[in-house]
């Protein structure tokens, strides 16, 4: 699936947060609610116009305006960019990441527990298929 999911360069991005909390807004209105006002609407527009031609957006003309909706999930969209993250920077580990995040967060204790709950499912899991897979070797 994450194949299926272009690359969405950060200017995008931008816009792609104000329609995935507020979908079928007009080129116009996106950009009104745009954080950067130093960028002109012609290239909201433009930006608009190519997350529409990559199927990152569906465009319904209204009127003289055109009303956009995201395609895709915001969470699909950010796991293929935090795996790309991982591959490129990091050379495919995760626990850097993880580590750095897990330092500078402000973490209260449901948090913590929220991750401790986690790593212990995630490690079951892990040795789960160890056992899976040492069972298949010894067989052969």
């Amino acid at each position: 699936m994450s194949n299926l999911i272009p690359k969405i360069p950060a200017a995008e991005w931008e816009l792609m947060e104000v329609l995935w909390v507020e979908s079928g807004l007009t080129g116009a209105e996106v950009h009104e609610r745009l954080e950067k006002e130093d960028r002109a609407l012609k290239t909201t527009n433009t930006l608009l116009g190519r997350l529409v031609g990559r199927g990152v957006l569906a465009a319904e003309r209204q009127g003289r305006a055109f009303r956009y909706t995201p395609v895709l999930e915001r969470t699909a969209c950010v796991r293929k960019e935090s795996l790309g993250f991982v591959r490129r920077v990091l050379r495919g580990q995760w626990s850097p990441l993880v580590l750095q995040l897990v330092e500078q967060a402000d973490l209260d204790d449901k948090d913590i527990a929220e991750l401790e709950k986690l790593l212990a499912e995630k490690r079951r899991k892990t040795n789960s298929r160890k056992m899976a897979h040492s069972t298949v070797d010894s067989s052969l």
